[in-house]
Parts: structure tokens; sequence; C-alpha cells
């Protein structure tokens, strides 16, 4: 399973945790449903990062590629190249933005070179 212990490990304490405090407590629906929206969200950001790194994909991904809803593995080998530039990676679309974040975070040195080397 491509995305079991991002579901072990993560999306399912934070679910039970979830479901512990709306037992405890009176919870805002709101931040249930941004909670819901948030442990969902992250367990198929995983899965779909991990369509990148794989040549045998469901039919739906491919759909999606060519929809523009997600990247190609092309598109993503960018990130991979330099560790400097396009993390974002599941469609994309945020990279420019994310992009000059990241050169304003390495020009003002809060952020440094530590782990940017491609493997």
């Amino acid at each position: 399973m491509q995305i079991g212990s991002t579901i072990i490990f993560v999306a399912l304490p934070a679910s039970m945790l979830l479901n512990l405090l709306c037992l405890a407590v009176d919870v805002p629906g709101w931040l249930i449903a941004g909670t819901a929206v948030l442990i969902v969200g992250g367990t198929l950001a995983q899965y779909f990062h991990g369509t990148l790194h794989r040549a045998d994909n469901p039919w739906i991904v491919h759909v999606m590629r060519r929809a523009g809803l997600l990247m190609t593995p092309e598109a993503h080998a960018l990130h991979h190249e330099t560790l400097r530039r396009d993390f974002a990676t599941n469609t994309g679309w945020s990279n420019p933005l994310v992009n000059a974040i990241f050169r304003v975070a390495m020009n003002r040195k809060w952020i440094d070179e530590t782990g940017l080397e491609p493997l």
C-alpha cells in the first residue's frame, strides 16, 4: 500500500484524537470540518506525490494529469534536479509563489542550504 504509513501514523491518530475531542467537549463544526479536510487532504497529497515516482498508476491519475489537475513526473523531476524549486508536488499551480517565497527566505538567510543536495 502506497500510503499505509501515512494513514497508520498520521491520519488514523489524528482522526482518533478528533473523535475523542468531540466526545469530550462541544467542538465547533468549522473545526471538525477543517480538521477532516486536513486529514483527508494530507493523506491524498501523500498518495498523489507517490504517483509521481511510480509508472504503474490507476487510470484516474493519468486522466487527472491530462486535465492539469496533477503534475506530471517530468514536471516533478525539476524539483529533484536541484531541490531549490518547484516544491508543490500535486498540481504545481502554486510553484511560482512558493519558488518566490523560497528565494526570499534563502536570500534573507531564514533558511540555509542544509539538505538541498539532490540524491
